[in-house]
């Protein structure tokens, strides 16, 4: 158990396996949805497409945290890699190399899937390795990271679903999918580099928003990236004609409204201590999948095992649905992050 729990703090697990992960698989149970397939079926596709996901997000962290040891001790945070012998490190950061060769083998034969995944991979290594370090290079720091930890995994699954069902992938689909995640990926980096502008600012390290400023940031989320957002999740229900999705969309507009009763806001961009919460990432993580399973259980009965194993894979945030809910006493859920 130590084991497990200090290779899960060096992948920095927490910080991506509810907040990234979860909102990728909604879309692929939405893909899967919108071809009328029952989701069961597809199970050993949806199991590997996870692990994958699983071995680049754990690549992407010790990546980072490998290429920002000077900048971390510059500005007194902790590295998890930085105690750790050259060995350890090396070791740390073969295993998902090798999962990851796995996989590309795997799906060697569709270049599409391949492609997408493999680009997930050399993303990060020029977004954090020098001298490329597109993490220091303002706007391409920002489409790197979003495209790297949402588009490309986004596509990637929806892809895989399609490669299931032995069909061609719909254009239409896939655009309204890239939108919303591409959006959403880039409130994501924008959110995290506004937690992070002191940091960055001690260390000297030029991201976008330690150079455009965090109210530049705001306006961008609320101008441009939330109604580009919206617009691409209203295209995607559209399409799924899916009531308990429209339901799980109307039970968080009053889960909103609750909070916002209470004095707590909905976070787009900005940070402050009546934003505690990241607008839409319940709803991507939680609601929708949960929705779109209950639907498709209720026409494929096998399928309520997938939303069980959902639940129980995913259950901070939904906790903190309930919590919220009902008031319940539960500790500050902490805002994703990965720097």
């Amino acid at each position: 158990m130590l084991i497990f729990n200090d290779i899960a703090a060096a992948i920095r697990a927490r910080d991506w396996w509810e907040y990234k992960i979860a909102p990728i698989l909604m879309y692929f149970y939405a893909t899967a949805f919108f071809l009328q397939k029952p989701i069961f079926p597809l199970w050993s596709h949806l199991l590997a497409g996870t692990a994958a996901l699983v071995a680049a997000a754990a690549y992407v962290s010790i990546i980072n945290d490998l290429t920002d040891h000077i900048p971390d001790a510059l500005a007194g945070k902790t590295n998890r890699l930085t105690a750790k012998s050259p060995r350890t490190q090396a070791i740390f950061l073969f295993v998902p190399l090798l999962a990851g060769t796995i996989f590309v083998f795997l799906w060697r034969a569709d270049f599409l899937l391949d492609g997408l995944y493999i680009s997930t991979w050399l993303v990060f290594f020029f977004y954090s390795v020098p001298p490329f370090r597109l993490k220091e290079k303002g706007s391409w720091g920002i489409l790197a990271d979003a495209f790297g930890s949402s588009l490309a995994p986004v596509l990637f699954v929806v892809t895989l679903v399609y490669k299931a069902a032995n069909q061609t992938p719909d254009m239409l689909w896939l655009c309204g999918c890239a939108l919303s995640a591409l959006a959403y990926g880039i409130r994501g980096i924008l959110i995290h580099q506004t937690d992070d502008a002191e940091n960055d600012q001690t260390s000297r390290t030029t991201t976008f928003v330690w150079g455009r400023g965090a109210a530049f940031a705001d306006r961008l989320g609320l101008i441009l990236l939330l109604p580009a957002e919206l617009i691409a999740l209203a295209f995607i229900l559209i399409q799924l004609r899916s009531w308990a999705a429209w339901t799980a969309v109307g039970f968080y507009l009053l889960l909103i409204l609750v909070r916002w009763k209470r004095g707590v806001l909905p976070r787009v961009v900005s940070a402050s201590p009546r934003f505690t919460y990241i607008v839409m990432l319940e709803l991507y993580a939680v609601l929708l999948p949960t929705a779109l399973l209950v639907q498709s259980a209720i026409a494929h009965l096998p399928d309520m095992v997938v939303l069980c194993g959902q639940l129980v894979a995913f259950p901070m945030l939904t906790w903190h649905i309930i919590s919220s809910v009902f008031r319940l006493p539960v500790r500050a859920l902490k805002e994703y992050s990965r720097s």
